[in-house]
């Protein structure tokens, strides 16, 4: 993927609607719906990844924004629910509002440059 042809608001546009849509097929309905945020974060790896033609890894290496924004930002989009198993604590995502509202807009503003920064570095290693 080239650094010319790649953009920002595209790719953080189709991330959110991912992790938004992940939950509207089987669940809509449902008040409340836990996914494991191992399977939560996957899916849009796989999905993400296909539609931009370029590795899992490489979404991986930039998914931190989107977790901080989805889980740590006091954002009312999502949360991020524990359970504790024996033995076993285990994290899962719930989708708190159905409205991306202005996450698109707030990811890119908070952590724009930051994206940004890392395309440019795995452009130049390909």
């Amino acid at each position: 993927m080239s650094q010319q042809n790649f953009s920002l608001e595209e790719f953080v546009g189709a991330y959110v609607s991912c992790a938004f849509e992940i939950f509207k097929p089987r669940y809509e309905n449902v008040k409340e719906v836990l996914i494991p945020l191992e399977c939560f974060e996957r899916v849009i790896r796989e999905r993400v990844s296909s539609e931009f033609g370029f590795g899992e890894n490489k979404v991986i290496y930039l998914h931190h924004a989107f977790h901080w924004a989805f889980f740590c930002d006091k954002r009312k989009e999502f949360n991020l629910v524990q359970k504790f198993n024996p033995g076993k604590r285990s994290l899962y995502a719930e989708l708190n509002d159905n409205t991306p509202g202005s996450l698109v807009e707030h990811i890119i503003s908070k952590y724009g440059d930051y994206l940004s920064e890392r395309v440019r570095k795995f452009s130049q290693a390909s």
